[in-house]
């Protein structure tokens, strides 16, 4: 998932892209309008140049007329000079006429027509000069002569009247573009403007206000350096880098502290760091690095290390192959000093053997107890049976009580050894677990306790019970040593009452500080009418062996409550008890869900 600087950076860099084409998209309107302005200026020029150029024309043409007949009247030959000087500025103006209409065909019509009527004139000019010579100047010939080239004249003035209006009318609708794109182009400029003042005002704030974040996250940043190189110091971890592209190590300064320097006391490298490192280990290490550089990837590695003053450590070292910005694959890791860790696991690994040899050991006495133990105790009891079966009758009082103490000894010697067996049972929490229904668990545990019930007169009363993943026949005991337990300490002629309900509660309601409070629990209550017990001995009544009464007066080996707790720890649950003396017992059970 993005975080929300990530999509920030992303809407920003997406802002600046359109920006960018939007300025550039303004940048062209306006480039264009300025074109489009300048090509109206230019056209508004040549109009006004087309109307120029048609007077100098005109003009041309009335300097040669007045040449010619200033030679008619005066002969002089040095005003021919005029003559030709207006020539020449028609034609020169002509040519100039013929480059500004050359994108107006219509102009170039008339500049046609006008340079056939200019030759005619032209003609008739160059003639009536000849004329002059030979013929009177007041002939009916030089008369017709001058009077044709007056028409010419006249209509050669009317086609460059034509040029001049249709010329104006051009620059008309040219001026009138002109000052709309006059008009236009400021407004466009002063918006790309005022958009791209906008666009660098907000990159302005916002280079600012990154400047500020930045400043703000490198604090952060060497602040969380500090704060991690002091976790370092505290777990006993450092860190370390390797570029495999430039074979370039770095170490953090834990590194060194671990090592028991001061400072840096040697480069970062594999080389120097193998200085440390055991004798007996350097071989394992050395090729575990050439692993982790031929692989590319880095191996978890345990090793001893020397520190300056001697001391030996256990170091673990492991790390990942990571890909930087610039493609550089770069292994990160940690070394970590785990000596307390690794002679706790040795310590652990050495009880764990102690431990399997006394399962092994209690296992064996399993074996004897339900083999080996109850062989001769069932012959003594045997034995026993026939003594007083048949030679009752030839023994003394007084051997028949002690006969009696033999066979009610026996008998508990066998209850014992039974309830130890059951202990031994219990205590092992490698049972398969199953879902089972609490209810018909304990009315398996009621069947097997009928004679005594039915014995005891004894009322029972259940609620609904609920189903859950146990150890069935572990729980099936658990209701069977409490019912009997309740049944076993009732006070000589009162009916036993007992009554078991349950209820789903939350853990935060569950009276152990163990419990978790998130975590639901089904408790189970129980309760009886019993002689119940003093309130300072109810975590004392699950320890085993423990009896609060003389076995003379009630019977039972102390073992019973003890198997109740073991059950209920093997369900990773809880088992209090409540009680007043002679006011009954109350068991409350929390089962997890």
């Amino acid at each position: 998932m993005r975080s929300k600087h990530s999509r920030a950076s992303v809407l920003l860099t997406s802002f600046f892209i359109i920006s960018l084409f939007v300025l550039l998209f303004l940048a062209t309107v306006a480039y264009r309008q300025l074109l489009t302005l300048n090509q109206s200026s230019r056209w508004v020029s040549q109009s006004l140049m087309i109307g120029l150029e048609l007077e100098r024309l005109l003009s041309g043409l009335k300097e040669a007329e007045s040449g010619q007949r200033g030679y008619i009247i005066t002969r002089d030959t040095s005003i021919l000079k005029s003559f030709a000087d207006g020539r020449k500025s028609v034609y020169h103006s002509f040519n100039g006429l013929k480059q500004l209409v050359k994108d107006n065909p219509l102009q170039e019509k008339y500049l046609d027509k006008i340079y056939q009527q200019i030759d005619q004139r032209f003609f008739l000019l160059d003639r009536g000069i000849k004329l002059s010579v030979s013929a009177p100047a007041l002939s009916d010939t030089f008369h017709r002569h001058l009077l044709k080239g007056k028409i010419t004249m006249d209509v050669l003035t009317k086609t460059v009247d034509k040029m001049k209006k249709s010329e104006q009318e051009l620059l008309l609708t040219r001026e009138q573009k002109l000052a709309n794109d006059i008009t236009i182009t400021p407004v466009k400029s002063l918006f790309l403007v005022l958009f791209s003042l906008l666009v660098f005002t907000f990159s302005f704030f916002k280079i600012n206000r990154d400047v500020k974040q930045f400043k703000k996250a490198n604090d952060q940043l060497m602040l969380t350096n500090k704060a991690f190189a002091h976790a370092e110091a505290i777990v006993g971890i450092s860190n370390w880098q390797l570029n495999l592209d430039t074979n370039e190590m770095v170490y953090s300064d834990n590194q060194y502290r671990m090592l028991g320097c001061e400072g840096r006391c040697f480069d970062p490298g594999f080389e120097n760091f193998l200085e440390f490192v055991h004798p007996d280990d350097r071989r394992y290490l050395r090729s575990e690095w050439e692993k982790t550089i031929n692989e590319q990837k880095a191996h978890s590695s345990l090793f001893r290390v020397i520190k300056q003053d001697g001391e030996i450590r256990f170091f673990k070292s492991i790390g990942k192959l990571i890909t930087d910005s610039s493609d550089h694959k770069i292994i990160i890791g940690i070394n970590q000093d785990i000596t307390e860790l690794h002679l706790n696991q040795l310590s652990l690994e050495e009880k764990n053997k102690e431990l399997k040899s006394s399962n092994a050991e209690l296992a064996s006495f399993n074996h004897i107890a339900s083999h080996d133990l109850q062989e001769p105790l069932r012959k003594i009891q045997m034995f026993i049976s026939r003594i007083l079966e048949r030679d009752m009758s030839f023994v003394s009082e007084a051997s028949k009580e002690i006969f009696a103490k033999i066979q009610s000894s026996a008998m508990h010697m066998q209850n014992l050894i039974d309830d130890l067996l059951m202990f031994s049972r219990a205590t092992r929490s490698d049972q398969p677990f199953e879902k089972a229904d609490l209810n018909l668990l304990f009315e398996h545990a009621v069947q097997e306790l009928g004679p005594l019930i039915e014995e005891k007169s004894a009322i029972i009363d259940k609620g609904d019970l609920p189903r859950l993943i146990v150890i069935p026949f572990q729980i099936q005991q658990l209701f069977g040593n409490l019912i009997n337990n309740s049944l076993k300490f009732i006070e000589k002629g009162t009916t036993p009452h007992i009554s078991i309900h349950a209820e789903m509660i939350k853990g935060k309601d569950v009276p152990s500080p163990n419990a978790l409070p998130r975590k639901r629990y089904w408790k189970i209550t129980f309760s009886d009418n019993g002689i119940g017990f003093e309130s300072q001995y109810a975590e004392k009544i699950f320890v085993l062996f423990n009896r609060l009464h003389d076995k003379s007066v009630y019977s039972g080996t102390g073992i019973g409550l003890a198997i109740c707790k073991k059950i209920v720890d093997n369900h990773s649950g809880y088992i209090l008890a409540e009680s007043v003396s002679g006011k009954g017992a109350t068991f409350n059970i929390f089962l997890p869900i």
